[in-house]
Formats: structure tokens, C-alpha cells, sequence
């Protein structure tokens, strides 16, 4: 049997940083949350980075910002392929508070990954109707929506107020070492400890690099920044009938409960573009103009009113909390249609899209038709969502050639090359676009030719 190597031999090695709990008076013992510093996560990091004369990449930390907060953050960093580092056999850190296992639940969290329960309860029955029609899945009930809604928010609240403050949570760092580093470091502790200096040498570190708050303040904490935010999402689905809500608070709704679903614990709140960037710049490829090419959407930017203020507040001038709105129809035009925070449609992506984008039209150019006065003005908008429409009808009957019983003269050739193109990303999509678009104009070409001779 052959002998295993102990640089390929890994091990996750765990440190627990907190205080215990105080149960002076037994009737009443008293719990403590350990809770990591963000400015001290990212002095450690600066630490860790090689010397500028080694020729290799830096480490690229990931931070998680707890419950909207600037102060606290946990951090994760995975060492590169050819780093110094990991030839020595350290490969992965990261450091997080565990008052995060209040909400695990055998590994299941109060709001999963692909919920899209708010979205379903904001969206209005046409648009819900016509994107799960579209990849031909049962549309869903906003009977268990709600539900399931109000057991994700309740399971919040109950995780807390079931705590009473009496348990303590400890920071967790944890370190993945092969087996010759993990008995070089213990070796080099044990060492550490016979000294007679040790004391002295604990003395240095006056600044504790983690924040320690009673257990209960935290709880407290928590629970007003959800609850606000659950009773806020609440008042806003009730200004309407169900399924019957404007676009602008649709989107208004949504925004409200995604930052919901990442408030309770740490997250990474800079992948959610539309809740943490303040403006969105997104090339429109159809665009032949250049100063048209981009076409400019807003956020909430929670991300600079962290940096600024230390909580993650929506922009000041977005939203008219007294009407529970977009300060002005410019300001909710500017916000992505509702329908595309919808994450548990991965069937059919390309025609998927395509519905979004149609949805997403009709709400832009609906309300200036009504507003618009002027006759020739109304007639080209009318003009445009008409062609729209039509283009959709031609893309949708495609489809239902392509993927319906009815059989023609090479109907697996359409297929396949359906297949391809729902599979391929955009870049590749625009390419086979163009592609068409070349193809179409020399039939054309040859057809006048013909006409002619």
C-alpha cells in the first residue's frame, strides 16, 4: 500500500474567538455574540499579500457585510494556483461569526437561494401568466407564495426571539493546511507556550480584531432591520388588489424584498447589482447610435450609504416612503421590469428573454401613449409596440414548429440549431445573429436578381 504524501493530505483547521457565557446568576445567565471587524478583515489581508518582488497574483478576498452594516463583515479568500502560499501547502481561509447557525436549519436557511416567492406575490397576472406559459411550467399559486413568503419572514423572527440572549456565539476562523504546515504551526506553538515571555508577548496585541456585543442587543438588532423591511414589503403589496399592482411598485416590491432575503446574516451584497451599485450601464445591442449604445439603469446603491453613513440605506430622492413609491415615473422607469429578478426559470432561456424584454416595452411604452398629445407622435409608438408584437408572434410560432408534433422538411436541422442557440451565451448569440442577418440579405440579393433577368 502506498504511502499518502502529506503535502497532498489537507486539513480544516478550526479557531474559536469569544467569551463564554456568563451565568453569575443562574436564572438570568447572560450569552455574547463575537462578531469580526471589516477594517481589521481587510488589514489582515494587506498583510497576508506577497512581497511586490515575488512574481505572483494577490490574494482577492471576498467580504461579507452583516445585516447592512459597514463595521462588521465577514471575509473569505482562497490562495491562487501558483501562490507561494499554496506550495506551502495553505490553500483556503475564511472568517465568520456563528450567529449565523441561529437561522441553519440542517443546513436550510429561512430565505433559499432561488426563492422567488415575493417576486410571484409583486408581479401583475399577465406577466406571470405569459413568462411560465412561455417555458411551459404550472404558473404559480399566490396562495403558497404568501405562505411560503410568511414562513421564511417567521422563521426569522422566531430564530430570535426563540434566543433569549442566554447562548453565545463565537468567531470562527478556519484554515485549510496540508498535513506538514498543521504540524509545523502546532510544533512552533507548543514551543511558543514553554517560553517564559509568553505573557509579555500577548500583551502587544492591545486591539481585539472582533467586536463582542450581548447576545440579546444583537437579536434585537437583527429583528429591526427584518421586521421593518418584512412590514414595509407588506404595506406595499396591499395598495392593490392581488395581481393587480402598478409596474412601479412592482418594481418598488421587489427591490424591497430582495434586500429582505439578505439583511438577516452576512452576504455578498455587491453580486446584487440593483441593490448595492447606484447606476447600471448596460450596452443595447441593437443600437446602431453610439450615445444610445448604453442604455442607463438605476439601483437603490446601498452600497456608497454603507460607505458613507455605515448602513445600508437606500439613495436619498429614490423612494417617497409616505406613498410607498418612486419619487417620479422617470426615476421608475429607470429600475429593471419586475420580471427579471425571477430566478427559478432556467428552462428556455432565450425565449425567456425575449418575453421579458417584450414585457418590459409594453410598461415603457404604454403610459407615454396615453400621455402623448400630439397625433403623428402617438401613431409612430403605435407603430413600434405593433412591430414588437408582431415579432414576438413570428418568434413564438417558430417556436412552436420547431418544438411541436408537427413534422416538415428538416425539422432536427431547426432543432438542433435551437438547441444551440438557447445554449450559447450572448456574445455568441449576437455573432449567429449577424450571421442570419448576412444570410437574409444575400437571399434577398438573389431574389432581385432574378426578378430582373
Amino acid at each position: 500500500m502506498s504511502r499518502i504524501d502529506n503535502r497532498d493530505f489537507h486539513l480544516d483547521l478550526g479557531i474559536l474567538y469569544g467569551m463564554e457565557t456568563d451565568r453569575t446568576d443562574r436564572e438570568d445567565p447572560i450569552g455574547f455574540t463575537t462578531l469580526p471587524r471589516h477594517c481589521c478583515m481587510k488589514q489582515l489581508v494587506k498583510t497576508l499579500q506577497p512581497d511586490p518582488r515575488w512574481k505572483c497574483a494577490k490574494i482577492k478576498p471576498t467580504y461579507f457585510n452583516w445585516c447592512l452594516t459597514n463595521d462588521i463583515a465577514t471575509m473569505s479568500f482562497e490562495t491562487p494556483v501558483r501562490h507561494p502560499y499554496r506550495r506551502n501547502g495553505f490553500s483556503f481561509f475564511q472568517a465568520y461569526s456563528g450567529h449565523k447557525n441561529l437561522f441553519d436549519a440542517q443546513s436550510h436557511y429561512p430565505f433559499p437561494v432561488n426563492d422567488d416567492s415575493g417576486v410571484c406575490l409583486a408581479l401583475d397576472e399577465h406577466a406571470l401568466n405569459a413568462l411560465y406559459s412561455t417555458v411551459q411550467r404550472p404558473i404559480p399559486s399566490r396562495r403558497e407564495c404568501h405562505r411560503s413568503w410568511r414562513h421564511s419572514t417567521s422563521r426569522v423572527f422566531s430564530n430570535l426571539m426563540s434566543n433569549k440572549g442566554s447562548r453565545s456565539f463565537f468567531n470562527r476562523i478556519e484554515m485549510r493546511l496540508n498535513k506538514d504546515l498543521t504540524e509545523a504551526i502546532f510544533s512552533r506553538l507548543d514551543s511558543r507556550h514553554n517560553r517564559e515571555d509568553v505573557e509579555r508577548e500577548e500583551e502587544r496585541f492591545d486591539l481585539c480584531p472582533f467586536i463582542v456585543h450581548r447576545t440579546e442587543t444583537v437579536n434585537s438588532w437583527v429583528s429591526i432591520v427584518t421586521q421593518a423591511l418584512a412590514r414595509l414589503f407588506q404595506e406595499i403589496v396591499s395598495q392593490a388588489e392581488e395581481g393587480h399592482l402598478g409596474v412601479d411598485r412592482q418594481k418598488l416590491a421587489v427591490l424591497i424584498f430582495q434586500l429582505q432575503k439578505v439583511t438577516y446574516s452576512s452576504c455578498n451584497l455587491s453580486t446584487y447589482k440593483y441593490l448595492w451599485r447606484g447606476q447600471i450601464r448596460s450596452e443595447d445591442i441593437d443600437s446602431e447610435d453610439e450615445e444610445e449604445s448604453e442604455r442607463v439603469e438605476r439601483g437603490l446603491g446601498i452600497g456608497e450609504t454603507i460607505r458613507r453613513y455605515g448602513f445600508g440605506y437606500p439613495q436619498h430622492g429614490l423612494i417617497d416612503w409616505t406613498t410607498l413609491a418612486f419619487t417620479s415615473s422617470y426615476i421608475g422607469d429607470q429600475f429593471p421590469h419586475p420580471a427579471r429578478a425571477l430566478k427559478s426559470l432556467k428552462a428556455r432561456g432565450l425565449e425567456r428573454a425575449r418575453v421579458k424584454d417584450l414585457l418590459q416595452d409594453i410598461d415603457y411604452i404604454v403610459p407615454r401613449i396615453r400621455m402623448e398629445r400630439d397625433y403623428m407622435v402617438r401613431e409612430l409608438q403605435l407603430d413600434w409596440l405593433a412591430m414588437h408584437l408582431v415579432l414576438q408572434f413570428l418568434f413564438d410560432t417558430c417556436n412552436e414548429l420547431v418544438w411541436g408534433p408537427l413534422q416538415f422538411v428538416n425539422k432536427e436541422y431547426h432543432r438542433r440549431k435551437a438547441i444551440r442557440r438557447t445554449n450559447c451565451d450572448d456574445s455568441e448569440q449576437e455573432m449567429e445573429e449577424q450571421l442570419n442577418v448576412e444570410h437574409c440579405e444575400e437571399v434577398y440579393s438573389i431574389g432581385i436578381k432574378t426578378d430582373l433577368s
